[in-house]
């Protein structure tokens, strides 16, 4: 039933999780719905990577809180062209999301958990924090 809620819905709420965000993120790019991010200074997953604005709508939810009128105001000012676009680049976003079996594509979540550690490893090289003579290894 919910999954057929999320696929037959234009809009999906995010609403902030433990973490900032929630697996309803992933469930709503799945099923094709736009995700409508409720949320205050929260990183997304591999957000280094995708552009978010693409494929969601973001608004902060100190604001939400103040005037809860903004969603809809938001999602009632969007015209059917905007929505479409946010539905085709979510759909494209589509495998980023789903853990499967497939480890050698490139928008797996795998390949976009490989290319986050690969930058944080640059990152720790660049800062001084990383021992290149150990390649990162350390031992007890």
């Amino acid at each position: 039933k919910y999954a057929e809620m999320l696929a037959s819905s234009q809009f999906c709420l995010i609403p902030p999780g433990v973490v900032g965000w929630s697996p309803r993120l992933s469930d709503s790019v799945f099923a094709g719905c736009i995700p409508v991010i409720i949320a205050h200074d929260t990183v997304l997953p591999f957000e280094r990577q995708m552009d978010y604005s693409k494929f969601t709508i973001q608004l902060d939810s100190r604001e939400v809180m103040k005037d809860p009128s903004i969603v809809e105001t938001t999602l009632r000012g969007m015209t059917d062209e905007d929505k479409a676009e946010l539905q085709r680049e979510g759909l494209a976003m589509r495998n980023a999301f789903v853990y499967t079996d497939d480890f050698e594509s490139s928008d797996s979540p795998y390949a976009y958990i490989l290319r986050e550690l690969a930058m944080k490893k640059e990152e720790m090289i660049a800062a001084g924090t990383w021992d290149v003579a150990t390649d990162g290894e350390s031992y007890n």
